[in-house]
């Protein structure tokens, strides 16, 4: 970004603007004023121009806005003011032919007709230079109007900021009454979250104390972490801003590599973190959430080039079947996973909530399926050339009473919720995790 400053040279009235360019070139060029309140708006005006790619051109039309000053100090010449003139094109008719000069000097008619075509031309109108006019008017209005919104905005910043001190409790007590708060997530989701919170806790340890945290993080235990960590104990919860959040996702190393996270691992862990907060802000009251003004995180949603596949055909869908029957362990449940989830289109939760029940295998065969999100039931044929005999066989090794098709696979007390059947998958996660 370039920044612009104005001062003046050796006591002399007036002012000049000073900046430096992209080139790293000093530049220093006068702004033709002597009032200091002038001066101030030329040079704002000229830093947003500076810092616009599409005002390099001088004649863009959006110039109608830079002031005249700050115009001759970029491009070194007048702004060009507003015209009149509307440049068109006049459709010209038809024309009989074209004539010519014989060499025995006769004028003569060569027959040819001449098709229709399009003249330009100018036209004057006052009334167009009166649009322009207003139209800068309408400009330099919207761009006060979306000043004066950022500044209301960093004032109900500031109250919010002020009205937050009332909340004394300390990092340390907090992370504890959330640590003892009983709720409905998994207790592998939970550990998640309280590392999480001591990972932010030394950070905010490690800049009170300016210490450098990358290397402060790699050494647990030690004298200086535990140092770290005592004093990020004692950090006001209602002083955390967006900018703590951004710099400790920006400074996260990976434990075991040594390196900086990646930005999908960023994502998760600032996830990690807003969890507790948002219990805080209802716990304490605060009237500012600290991860509504943290920079949202790019990339995350990026998926390598290999690590998914599209089944366009029945043929790749097949092929993976066979791969299926022997790669992996229990392959006749992995069969029918996929097929009934690459034939049917049902999501994971409808899936998971799948009975035995919900299997008819008379004419017509189909599934009696039961949207998650909706809650509506319908029925959806059964694929007769590869999923039938499949579901067929797969129908006949469950167990007597069994509660879900695709039951967990997951041991006892992995990734568990509260409020979920031991025998049904817990989520998402806890399924991907088990591929």
């Amino acid at each position: 970004m370039i920044f612009v400053s104005k001062t003046q040279l050796n006591g002399r009235p007036g002012f000049v603007a000073q900046w430096r360019n992209a080139g790293g070139k000093n530049i220093c060029r006068g702004i033709r004023t002597r009032d200091p309140l002038r001066a101030d708006e030329i040079v704002a005006n000229l830093q947003r121009v500076l810092n616009t790619p599409a005002l390099e051109d001088p004649n863009h039309p959006d110039h109608a806005l830079t002031m005249p000053e700050a115009y001759h100090a970029i491009f070194g010449k007048e702004r060009p003011g507003f015209n009149d003139e509307i440049e068109g094109e006049v459709e010209v008719p038809s024309m009989t032919g074209s004539e010519f000069l014989t060499k025995f000097g006769e004028i003569v008619d060569s027959g040819i007709p001449l098709p229709p075509r399009k003249e330009p031309t100018v036209v004057r109108s006052q009334k167009w230079r009166e649009a322009q006019e207003d139209m800068a008017e309408f400009r330099r209005r919207a761009i006060a109007a979306e000043e004066k919104i950022q500044v209301l905005q960093t004032e109900n910043l500031r109250q919010a900021r002020q009205l937050n001190k009332h909340c004394k409790t300390p990092l340390s007590v907090a992370i504890d009454e959330y640590d003892r708060l009983k709720t409905d997530v998994s207790e592998e989701s939970k550990e998640r979250y309280m590392a999480a919170l001591k990972d932010f806790r030394v950070f905010l340890g490690a800049r009170v104390l300016k210490q450098n945290y990358a290397e402060v993080a790699l050494q647990e235990k030690l004298a200086a972490w535990k140092r770290a960590f005592d004093t990020g104990g004692e950090f006001k919860i209602a002083e955390i801003r967006g900018e703590h959040v951004d710099d400790f996702l920006a400074s996260r190393l990976d434990k075991k590599t040594g390196r900086l996270i990646t930005s999908r691992r960023r994502f998760a862990l600032k996830r990690e973190l807003s969890a507790p907060y948002h219990f805080w802000i209802r716990r304490y009251e605060l009237t500012m959430n600290a991860f509504d003004h943290s920079q949202p995180i790019t990339g995350h949603q990026a998926i390598a080039p290999d690590s998914r596949e599209m089944l366009r055909t029945v043929e790749e869908l097949k092929r993976l079947l066979w791969a299926l029957s022997e790669e992996v362990e229990n392959p006749l449940y992995w069969k029918t996973f996929v097929g009934v989830a690459a034939l049917t289109g049902a999501d994971l939760s409808t899936l998971f909530d799948l009975t035995p029940r919900d299997v008819v295998l008379e004419e017509p065969a189909r599934f009696v399926m039961c949207r998650a999100k909706t809650g509506r039931q319908r029925d959806t044929p059964v694929e007769r050339t590869v999923l039938l005999p499949i579901i067929k066989e797969y129908v006949k090794t469950l167990q007597s009473g069994q509660t879900f098709l695709f039951p967990t696979t997951l041991p006892p007390g992995k990734k568990r919720r509260r409020n979920i059947p031991p025998e049904r998958w817990s989520g998402a996660s806890a399924f991907s995790g088990a591929l």
